[in-house]
């Protein structure tokens, strides 16, 4: 099993709750933080299935200009995010 699948096995498969986002309840998702490029505000997270999925920062709801470094997110760090529209629209840090 390579690193990266078996650092996708130790996630959550499946929904882990959910959140509200624009007056929306939206499933959320265990994942983990594969690459950052702070200095463009993009990051990628890897799911369970080992699906990437990149995201803007700024897309994030509730962003205010915080950058992965402030917000704690390293390559490795363990999130829930959210997905609307095809697009993360939440990310909240549970650990590294």
């Amino acid at each position: 099993m390579s690193n990266s699948a078996a650092l996708a096995a130790e996630l959550s498969k499946g929904p882990c709750g959910d959140v509200e986002i624009r007056g929306q309840r939206i499933p959320k998702f265990q994942g983990r933080v594969a690459h950052t490029l702070a200095a463009t505000g993009l990051a990628v997270l890897q799911d369970a299935e080992m699906h990437l999925l990149p995201f803007k920062f700024d897309a994030i709801y509730g962003y205010g200009g915080e950058t992965a470094k402030s917000l704690g997110l390293g390559i490795g760090s363990v999130v829930e995010f959210a997905v609307l529209n095809d697009e993360v629209v939440y990310v909240h840090l549970l650990g590294s």
